[in-house]
């Protein structure tokens, strides 16, 4: 059965790309519920380290953690912030000017308030989803 037919699919936020989260997980809404849960959990750890390496203007704990944060995006269907996140490993490493990081840090911060909200309504929702399916 093709999952277009499948009238029983969780309907993501408009925002994310469910596309490649159902080629990512299938119609393993356990799973996804899981993966939700572990990023919104680690999320704000991790956007308050890229903060801090920021903070005391250091470029490679920068990278280091805008290249941990990335995958998240990936796994919970933001590509787009994805690419936000290599964008801006790209200008660290090409030791681009201070002021052009700090514009693409912007974007990517401005992006992550819209993601920390997302991942908190998608996980209440995907958690009264499975347990109405059980």
């Amino acid at each position: 059965m093709s999952l277009i037919e499948n009238t029983d699919l969780f309907i993501f936020d408009k925002r994310l790309d469910s596309k490649h989260l159902y080629s990512l997980y299938g119609n393993d809404y356990i799973w996804i519920q899981e993966i939700f849960r572990i990023a919104h959990e680690n999320f704000a750890a991790d956007l308050s380290a890229v903060r801090e390496a920021w903070n005391k203007q250091d470029m490679d704990g920068l990278k280091r953690s805008v290249h941990k944060i990335k995958p998240t995006f990936g796994f919970i269907g933001l590509p787009d912030l994805q690419q936000t996140c290599k964008d801006l490993e790209m200008a660290i490493a090409a030791e681009a000017p201070l002021s052009a990081v700090h514009n693409q840090l912007q974007v990517l911060l401005t992006q992550c308030d819209e993601c920390a909200e997302i991942l908190e309504g998608e996980l209440s929702r995907l958690i009264a989803y499975n347990k109405s399916a059980t």
